[in-house]
């Protein structure tokens, strides 16, 4: 067993404030010398970026819909080895999920990690309903320990003494804190998200909501509370791909301030598979290496639209890696491009699906490959797990959203999608919009 303190960040919906505590409470507790391993309820990069910075070390996302239980654990687990304290920030509301069930929630993580969870109460115009709101969440699912909450955007001391009194008189959950309204928004939002810590000065940010938290939230509390938590059992889940051990492949990955969405542990995957990753930017026109293959992360290339316009040698690149024999995916989270030398018919092998060849890439991770005569999508096995073939008639495309799953135009049937993420598992057909 293993005595692992934690506890989870959790809010009624979206702009609850749970990431403004989250921020300002890994920044108080790192800057009085804890060593504190932050976290966020994936998919997110934005949240995930701000922590690091916040922290002082690499946020970890602990995504529940691209890997096992156990291997959410195991890394969990280790990431927490240098730690003494892990806060992880979840998303959207506490109880909100793929469908009516809550699978994939915030909840379902704090279950799965047996964290205490604090909850982000928007208190706003509010005084006796949050014990009402408190109560329902505390009985609303067994197995999800509410440890304590922080109101939010209090008004003042009257509104503060009412709302103390209706939860102590109601509820048995301990008031961690009241956290004042403030008249600015300490990170702006856009469409996405919240800003990038890339535009902003991030010390100037962080700084003043740490503050906010030190004076008006009991840390010494939050600090018992996340000691509390019960041990975890150790996983024997292998957590990383084994190296392949074959001839190298040079992956680039762009990581610029254009693009920069990537899950860190998808890169050191990479690496633990026997890659070598090349980083490159797209904002400047310094010459590329040779590359077998090329990694675009998402991110905010609009912002710096003119600085890509006038940068001709990456634009240059990108273009030969787009010619037949690679495929390309993009969605709003990430795009990728993997290319390598296929033209020989030594490099080719059958293809089972339509045609008599198909490219394939020489050794190493490997992602979709294109079937030249019929254009049919086949996806090799990967480090990470077999995936099936595909078979005829489709023209493959990256899916609205991260799913796993796509349905086949000509037959019906369904595969996996590759994804370089250490036990990624398929999703039921029927998740599927």
């Amino acid at each position: 067993m293993q005595h692992l303190p934690r506890l989870l960040l959790a809010g009624l919906s979206g702009g609850s404030g749970k990431t403004l505590v989250s921020l300002g409470l890994c920044r108080a507790w790192a800057r009085n010398g804890l060593s504190v391993a932050p976290f966020k309820k994936g998919p997110d990069y934005i949240d995930a970026a701000w922590l690091s910075l916040a922290a002082g070390r690499p946020a970890t996302n602990l995504d529940t819909f691209l890997m096992e239980p156990d291997v959410v654990r195991a890394l969990f687990a280790e990431r927490m080895r240098t730690a003494e304290v892990g806060v992880v920030e979840g998303n959207r509301g506490l109880f909100d999920g793929l469908d009516e069930h809550g699978s994939l929630s915030s909840a379902e993580l704090a279950r799965l990690l047996l964290a205490p969870v604090v909850l982000v109460l928007d208190a706003t115009k509010m005084t006796r309903t949050t014990a009402a709101i408190i109560k329902g969440i505390n009985n609303f699912e067994e197995g999800t320990r509410l440890a304590a909450v922080i109101l939010n955007r209090t008004a003042g001391e009257r509104h503060r003494t009412v709302l103390r009194r209706s939860i102590e008189t109601h509820t048995q959950v301990p008031i961690a804190g009241f956290l004042p309204k403030i008249s600015d928004t300490p990170i702006p939002e856009r469409h996405m998200g919240l800003w990038s810590a890339r535009e902003m000065d991030a010390a100037a940010v962080l700084d003043p909501v740490a503050d906010l938290l030190q004076e008006w939230c009991d840390l010494d509390m939050l600090r018992r509370t996340a000691e509390g938590a019960p041990s975890l059992a150790e996983s024997s889940t292998p957590l990383w791909p084994e190296s392949h051990g074959g001839e190298p492949v040079r992956i680039g990955v762009v990581r610029d301030d254009a693009l920069w969405f990537y899950y860190p542990e998808n890169l050191e995957a990479l690496e633990r598979a026997g890659a070598e990753l090349v980083f490159l930017s797209i904002l400047d026109d310094e010459p590329w290496p040779d590359i077998h293959g090329l990694y675009m992360g998402g991110g905010f290339p609009e912002t710096l639209a003119e600085r890509i316009r006038d940068c001709q040698t990456p634009a240059t690149t990108c273009t030969g890696c787009a010619k037949p024999g690679c495929l390309s995916t993009r969605n709003a989270a990430a795009s990728s491009t993997f290319a390598a030398p296929w033209n020989t018919a030594a490099s080719h092998t059958p293809c089972p699906a339509c045609s008599p060849w198909r490219p394939r890439s020489p050794s190493g991770p490997r992602a979709w490959a294109m079937c030249t005569p019929r254009r049919c999508a086949t996806i090799p096995t990967t480090p990470w797990g077999p995936v099936c073939a595909a078979t005829n008639s489709i023209t493959p495309s990256a899916p609205a959203r991260r799913t796993s799953i796509r349905m086949h135009s000509a037959c019906g049937c369904t595969r996996a999608r590759a994804s370089p993420v250490p036990g990624r598992r398929p999703v039921p057909a029927s998740r599927v919009p």
